[in-house]
């Protein structure tokens, strides 16, 4: 009974700060598909929020309140509800390890009485053998609470989340710590429904392990780990998840210059996801574009583009939200403006870069880096190489040297390679000997 008034106390909480939202929202005079256009969600994951059966995470929140110029109401409000989900998932834990402990303790009385009452002998060896197993059932193999599982999902998502603005090296420690206490819950977890829970969770953290070392431009690394995340696809038995880590791998080919194996796991992805949009699905149909570009394949790029779009129009909710969980217009727009570059579609890629620089949050270092870079890449291939070398110098200089790390020098060492050799010498482009490893602009 007191738990089922908690979970109606949140229920009121979560409805209070959905009405708080739509208040607000109102009084700025903004529509629910205008609020959800400037925090770059679904209008539908902003419907559900003022109807209080969502409330997001606390990052979503400050944006709002500072969106809605809410002097902190909205946040001070979320804060109250997270505080009370929190307590009640702790009550719940309580509850289920004192059950535990209830059972345990039962076992120990049978097994006591059993021993006091009957003459030794194998039957009561048999017996007392089924109390030890009930007994290590108990200890050994208790259901994991709901709670447990749904932290776990959520940690997943939010190192989705971590990704587009964290540097990679950063969130590799975070992530190699976390994985470990994975796997020892895991190792604990006896329910298969449970297990099954937490192989998926194991799958989507594998993966971002995958996406870290490419930004890296970790290959053997990414390598392994993407054999790992593979490996916990399949035991999980999620094709979400499936074509999803697929598709990280494809991108780890790519940028390892893999071409002709990052568009074969690429369109596998496809070929395992469901029939219905995923996030994974869209992910590797933009990859394949871009790898079908590298090979000044026109068609072929253009069918990857056009099938990415049309699935991306089919996702919604907060998988629309910045994340590497998740998939949106603005990253599609600079996968475009990326394969039309190497197809040498400049206008077009142009137009592609304004989109998806209009659209990428303002945290999301990478793709704003990459999108970046692609004009710079734009403007040298034009013949303006000193404006693009500039470009491409403002672009490394507005990140810190951890974010530039990996992938994103090695994207920047391929435009400065593009530059024709009687331009080398240009005062623009040995400008950038300081913002890359030496042998990386050594053209000599």
């Amino acid at each position: 009974m007191y738990m089922a008034r908690e979970a109606e106390h949140l229920d009121q909480l979560r409805r209070a700060l959905g009405e708080r939202l739509a208040v607000f929202r109102q009084d700025a005079d903004l529509k629910q598909g205008e609020l959800a256009d400037i925090m770059y969600c679904d209008r539908t994951l902003v419907t559900r929020i003022e109807a209080g059966t969502r409330s997001k995470d606390r990052r979503f929140w400050e944006q709002v309140d500072a969106v809605l110029h809410a002097d902190g109401a909205l946040l001070v409000a979320f804060d109250a509800l997270d505080a009370a989900e929190y307590e009640y998932k702790e009550q719940q834990r309580q509850a289920s390890l004192a059950a535990v402990r209830v059972e345990a303790n039962r076992a120990r009385r049978q097994a006591t009485q059993l021993a006091q009452a009957v003459p030794y002998g194998p039957r009561v060896l048999h017996q007392a053998e089924q109390v030890r197993r009930g007994l290590d059932g108990v200890l050994h193999g208790a259901t994991m609470s709901e709670a447990v599982l749904e932290d776990w999902e959520r940690s997943a998502w939010r190192y989705g989340e971590f990704t587009r603005d964290r540097p990679a090296g950063a969130l590799l420690m975070d992530l190699t710590v976390d994985l470990s206490d994975l796997k020892q819950a895991m190792a604990r977890c006896q329910s298969a429904s449970a297990l099954r829970r937490l192989t998926r969770v194991a799958a989507q953290m594998a993966g971002l392990m995958v996406l870290t070392l490419v930004k890296l431009d970790d290959r053997p690394s990414f390598r392994r780990w993407a054999r790992t995340a593979r490996s916990a696809a399949r035991e999980a038995g999620d094709p979400v998840t499936h074509a999803w880590v697929l598709a990280q791998e494809a991108y780890g080919h790519y940028y390892a210059e893999d071409t002709a194996q990052a568009i074969a796991v690429a369109q596998d992805a496809q070929a395992v996801a469901p029939r219905e949009a995923c996030v994974g699905a869209v992910l590797a149909a933009a990859l394949e574009g871009r790898a079908q570009a590298l090979l000044g394949r026109h068609e072929e790029t253009r069918r990857a583009l056009g099938q990415a779009e049309t699935l991306l129009s089919g996702l919604d909710g907060e998988v629309l939200l910045p994340s590497a969980l998740g998939y949106n217009e603005a990253q599609l727009r600079f996968h475009e403006s990326n394969a039309l570059v190497h197809l040498g579609d400049m206008r077009g890629a142009w137009t592609a870069q304004d989109r998806a620089l209009e659209l990428v949050a303002p945290g999301d270092y990478m793709d704003r880096a990459f999108t970046q870079l692609d004009r710079a890449a734009c403007l040298v291939k034009g013949g303006d190489v000193p404006a693009g070398a500039s470009y491409l110098a403002k672009t490394l200089l507005g990140l810190t040297e951890a974010q530039r790390q990996g992938i994103i020098s090695l994207r920047a060492q391929q435009i400065v390679e593009t530059v024709p050799r009687q331009q080398v010498a240009l005062p623009a482009i040995r400008d950038l000997q300081d913002l890359l490893p030496p042998s990386q602009t050594d053209k000599e």
